[in-house]
């Protein structure tokens, strides 16, 4: 009988995990289905996925639940809100473009009171969590004094942040303090470095400037050729002044 009372025991927790894997492999597929039809666009099929896969505190999900809100076909008051309202629980949940997205809200003022300080908040937590766009941001906020005082040194501490996370905007950013020497010492040659990945990250003003630097030999010896490379691909990103030069 002891034997036969152990072999239960053991079917039973073997039933339990079977269960268990099932549940997840569910889960993994509503998960799933959450990204691919949202990033097909495809919202009134997401929605679905992404309500349930949310509700099981999938920080993405949440995010994704958000940007339908905000960006599908029946946008208004009512939804922006709505959208806040899992941008927040994202956040909450340590995804860190939900808290960028929140951050450009309280910026902007859209669905919300304008509220720099709040929107550098965000930020600044959609940072500390690598997102870059949360870096590159709270730069601007530091470089432009909104929501806190003006600080080019602090501004770019923070683009050189989102620079490593590889967004463009940052590099060409700090690649711009390095050439006129805000916040830091005046130095064409680290400028030229940083628009030089501003460039490899198809930052067309990165480009743009990187050219400049060629055209008038800031940093490197001047070389007419290789501008009108930069200047080039500056323009097919859609930079107009590169296509001028």
């Amino acid at each position: 009988m002891k034997f036969k009372y152990l072999m239960l025991i053991s079917v039973l927790l073997s039933g339990e995990v079977y269960a268990d894997t099932m549940s997840n492999a569910r889960s993994e597929d509503i998960i799933k289905n959450c990204e691919s039809y949202t990033l097909k666009y495809e919202y009134s099929n997401a929605s679905h996925y992404c309500q349930e896969a949310c509700s099981m505190n999938d920080g993405r999900s949440c995010t994704y639940l958000g940007s339908i809100f905000e960006n599908g076909d029946e946008k208004g008051s009512d939804n922006i809100k709505q959208a806040i309202t899992y941008y927040e629980k994202a956040c909450h949940l340590n995804e860190g473009g939900a808290c960028s997205t929140l951050g450009s809200l309280y910026y902007d003022g859209k669905g919300v009171k304008q509220d720099y300080a709040q929107a550098n908040t965000y930020y600044e937590k959609a940072c500390s969590l690598d997102d870059g766009s949360g870096c590159f941001n709270l730069g601007n906020s530091y470089y432009d004094g909104k929501g806190v005082n003006q600080d080019y040194s602090q501004a770019n501490t923070y683009f050189e942040k989102a620079c490593s996370l590889d967004v463009g905007s940052g590099c060409f950013n700090l690649g711009n303090s390095y050439y006129d020497g805000k916040g830091v010492k005046q130095d064409y040659t680290q400028a030229k470095i940083y628009f030089e990945k501003a460039c490899s990250l198809d930052n067309g003003s990165g480009c743009f400037n990187l050219g400049n630097s060629y055209y008038d030999g800031k940093g490197v010896n001047q070389d007419y050729s290789q501008a009108n490379t930069y200047f080039e691909k500056a323009c097919s990103l859609d930079v107009g002044s590169g296509c001028f030069n």
